[in-house]
């Protein structure tokens, strides 16, 4: 099996002088689609999506997952899209990125990836699967955002946490004390704001708030923990 998936974002199509190629998307996918080879290529799906990860807007971009024959390797096939969409202007990551696999885990997946937004173009599929994949997908990237959009805010709170809990620490003291001290004190504080102290880590804590009052340098804290 030898799969193929390109995404390409018009809005990073610049020329030389910076200047924005403007290129009709179809015109591109058109050129992409042709040196494949109708008959080579023997199935793909091609989306138009604006969100991104988070359930934001972002660049307006396409992806194109298809299905070639083997009567050439990927890595060939690779270089040749490649090399098209440099003659076209279209250079970097953020311009364009292409993939290829022999194989996938879930195939399926693999191919509804292009279905949890807009899909504009269809070969090789029937609109029963399109239709019961593009609720999959739907599904699956619904349930994605929301799992990120969680991460994002725990890591948010985790560093206003932090950012708290060093101003508390720097109103506290104001000159540089023991070690066991700030051990204890940072230990506290946990505990009035209703957290576990996490005490594998609190070391940590109590060193990386010394680097951040310049009371321990980098070299410092290096050797602590190493020899040379």
């Amino acid at each position: 099996m030898n799969l193929i998936s390109i995404r390409v974002t018009p809005e990073f199509w610049l020329s030389k002088d910076n200047v924005s190629l403007w290129k009709d998307i179809n015109f591109v996918l058109d050129k992409l689609l042709n040196l494949m080879g109708d008959d080579n290529c023997l199935r793909y799906l091609i989306a138009d999506e604006t969100i991104d990860k988070m359930g934001r807007e972002t660049h307006q971009h396409y992806h194109i997952n298809m299905e070639v024959d083997e009567n050439r390797d990927l890595k060939s096939r690779k270089e040749s899209i490649q090399k098209l969409l440099r003659r076209e202007g279209i250079s970097g990551n953020k311009a364009y990125c292409v993939q290829t696999f022999a194989d996938v885990n879930d195939l399926n997946r693999w191919w509804r990836y292009c279905c949890k937004e807009k899909l504009i173009r269809n070969k090789g599929f029937s609109m029963e699967w399109v239709t019961e994949q593009t609720m999959l997908a739907k599904d699956e990237r619904k349930r994605q955002i929301e799992l990120n959009c969680k991460t994002e805010e725990n890591l948010i709170n985790k560093n206003q946490f932090r950012d708290k809990l060093f101003k508390h620490l720097s109103n506290l003291y104001i000159n540089e004390v023991p070690n066991v001290q700030l051990y204890s004190a940072i230990g506290k504080y946990y505990q009035d704001n209703g957290k576990s102290p996490p005490f594998a880590k609190l070391m940590d804590i109590v060193l990386d708030f010394k680097v951040c009052q310049g009371c321990l340098t980098f070299e410092e804290h290096f050797y602590m923990f190493h020899s040379s």
